[in-house]
Protein backbone atom coordinates (compact mmCIF):
# COMPACT_ATOMS: atom_id res chain seq x y z
CA UNK A 1 0.00 0.00 0.00
CA UNK A 2 2.84 2.45 0.41
CA UNK A 3 2.47 5.62 2.31
CA UNK A 4 -1.19 6.55 3.28
CA UNK A 5 -0.61 9.80 4.28
CA UNK A 6 0.04 12.84 3.04
CA UNK A 7 1.06 16.61 3.65
CA UNK A 8 0.20 18.69 0.44
CA UNK A 9 -2.58 17.02 -1.12
CA UNK A 10 -4.79 18.00 -4.14
CA UNK A 11 -8.95 17.07 -3.82
CA UNK A 12 -8.34 15.19 -7.16
CA UNK A 13 -5.50 12.81 -4.95
CA UNK A 14 -7.82 12.48 -1.74
CA UNK A 15 -10.58 11.28 -4.58
CA UNK A 16 -8.66 8.61 -5.62
CA UNK A 17 -7.66 6.84 -1.57
CA UNK A 18 -9.80 4.05 -1.29
CA UNK A 19 -12.95 3.73 1.14
CA UNK A 20 -13.32 -0.02 2.33
CA UNK A 21 -16.74 -0.76 3.37
CA UNK A 22 -17.23 -4.42 5.26
CA UNK A 23 -20.68 -5.63 6.20
CA UNK A 24 -20.74 -8.55 8.59
CA UNK A 25 -23.73 -10.30 9.51
CA UNK A 26 -24.36 -13.33 11.77
CA UNK A 27 -27.40 -15.91 11.01
CA UNK A 28 -28.87 -19.34 12.91
CA UNK A 29 -29.10 -22.10 10.15
CA UNK A 30 -32.93 -23.18 10.58
CA UNK A 31 -31.93 -27.10 10.59
CA UNK A 32 -28.71 -27.14 12.28
CA UNK A 33 -28.95 -24.13 14.59
CA UNK A 34 -25.25 -23.92 14.01
CA UNK A 35 -24.34 -19.42 13.33
CA UNK A 36 -22.87 -18.66 9.95
CA UNK A 37 -20.68 -15.78 10.15
CA UNK A 38 -20.43 -13.56 6.77
CA UNK A 39 -17.98 -10.64 5.47
CA UNK A 40 -18.83 -8.70 2.97
CA UNK A 41 -16.12 -6.47 1.58
CA UNK A 42 -16.88 -3.59 -0.78
CA UNK A 43 -13.87 -0.94 -2.08
CA UNK A 44 -14.19 2.05 -4.34
CA UNK A 45 -12.02 5.56 -4.58
CA UNK A 46 -13.22 8.15 -1.64
CA UNK A 47 -14.82 9.84 -4.79
CA UNK A 48 -17.86 7.47 -4.98
CA UNK A 49 -19.82 9.53 -2.04
CA UNK A 50 -20.45 12.16 -4.09
CA UNK A 51 -23.00 10.07 -5.94
CA UNK A 52 -24.20 8.98 -2.67
CA UNK A 53 -26.53 10.79 -0.32
CA UNK A 54 -24.81 13.89 1.51
CA UNK A 55 -25.89 11.43 4.65
CA UNK A 56 -23.17 8.86 3.70
CA UNK A 57 -20.27 11.35 3.59
CA UNK A 58 -21.43 13.42 6.93
CA UNK A 59 -21.82 10.19 8.76
CA UNK A 60 -18.30 9.10 7.55
CA UNK A 61 -17.02 12.50 8.73
CA UNK A 62 -18.88 12.39 12.05
CA UNK A 63 -17.52 8.51 12.67
CA UNK A 64 -13.59 9.96 11.79
CA UNK A 65 -14.40 12.90 14.56
CA UNK A 66 -15.35 10.34 16.84
CA UNK A 67 -12.08 7.83 16.31
CA UNK A 68 -9.64 7.80 18.76
CA UNK A 69 -5.98 8.07 17.87
CA UNK A 70 -5.44 4.68 18.08
CA UNK A 71 -8.05 3.94 15.80
CA UNK A 72 -6.60 6.53 13.36
CA UNK A 73 -3.59 5.02 13.37
CA UNK A 74 -5.25 1.75 12.28
CA UNK A 75 -7.39 3.71 9.41
CA UNK A 76 -4.23 5.11 8.04
CA UNK A 77 -5.30 8.92 8.98
CA UNK A 78 -2.92 9.26 12.12
CA UNK A 79 -1.20 12.12 10.42
CA UNK A 80 -3.22 15.10 10.82
CA UNK A 81 -2.92 16.69 7.71
CA UNK A 82 -4.03 13.76 6.20
CA UNK A 83 -7.16 13.61 8.81
CA UNK A 84 -7.84 17.75 7.70
CA UNK A 85 -7.78 16.47 4.26
CA UNK A 86 -10.02 13.98 4.51
CA UNK A 87 -12.29 15.93 6.52
CA UNK A 88 -12.69 18.57 4.50
CA UNK A 89 -13.42 16.91 1.23
CA UNK A 90 -16.12 14.88 3.20
CA UNK A 91 -17.67 18.49 4.39
CA UNK A 92 -17.75 19.46 1.04
CA UNK A 93 -19.44 16.85 -0.10
CA UNK A 94 -22.13 17.49 2.11
CA UNK A 95 -22.35 21.30 1.43
CA UNK A 96 -22.27 20.76 -2.14
CA UNK A 97 -25.29 18.11 -1.42
CA UNK A 98 -27.37 20.57 0.56
CA UNK A 99 -27.45 23.65 -1.78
Amino acid sequence: LGDRSFNNVSVEEIKKKVLKVEYQTIRRLPRTGYLLFTVKTMADDLQSLENCPSTAAGCLAASIRGMSPAMHKYKGIENDATCKAVLSYLDSIVGAQEQ
